[in-house]
């Protein structure tokens, strides 16, 4: 319903706020879950079927899960909850790190001020930093130069840990 210019780098800019509001009242009500999910969580993309997975990776996710575990986040594939687990996992969740992707839509979810951090090439969209904005959540990203770019935000991109750290200690 956001499409209006037909260019999805622009329209994914402008999206209403009403529609957020929409989703946040369908399904936040109705959320009768009782599941406990992790307040700091990692979105894992392993599982992604997007023709993207192979093509926008971070180059040492395995340090960057590993540093994440440290500080005391847990990694979760998001494609193993059921939706509604989802919408629960992003409402109770304080911290959220992800790679920019989809799985950034369930912060429409989120209570604001959550802390998002979206680890990004810095040719992607600032669809997620637009509805973070939207939300009231605390956006911050980390967009590095990204290697192999065959689209705009495509690539491989590899992480600062010392960045990292400095940007979830805020």
């Amino acid at each position: 319903p956001y499409n209006i210019l037909n260019d999805p780098d622009k329209d994914s800019l402008n999206i209403p706020y009403w529609i957020i509001s929409f989703l946040r009242k369908k399904f936040l009500k109705e959320n009768k879950n009782l599941n406990k999910f992790p307040k700091k969580i990692y979105i894992d993309r392993s599982d992604s079927k997007s023709g993207h997975k192979e093509m926008r990776t971070i180059l040492n996710e395995n340090e960057i899960k590993k540093t994440l575990y440290d500080l005391g986040f847990e990694s979760l594939i998001l494609s193993n909850y059921h939706f509604s687990d989802q919408v629960k996992i992003f409402n109770e969740a304080e911290n959220i790190v992800g790679l920019h992707g989809a799985g950034f839509a369930n912060i429409v979810f989120c209570k604001p001020n959550t802390k998002i951090l979206e680890l990004q090439s810095n040719t992607a969209g600032a669809i997620i930093q637009n509805i973070s904005e939207k939300n009231k959540l605390n956006y911050e990203s980390i967009s590095v130069e990204p290697t192999e770019v065959t689209d705009n935000q495509l690539g491989h991109i590899h992480i600062n840990i010392d960045i990292l750290k400095k940007k979830i200690s805020k």
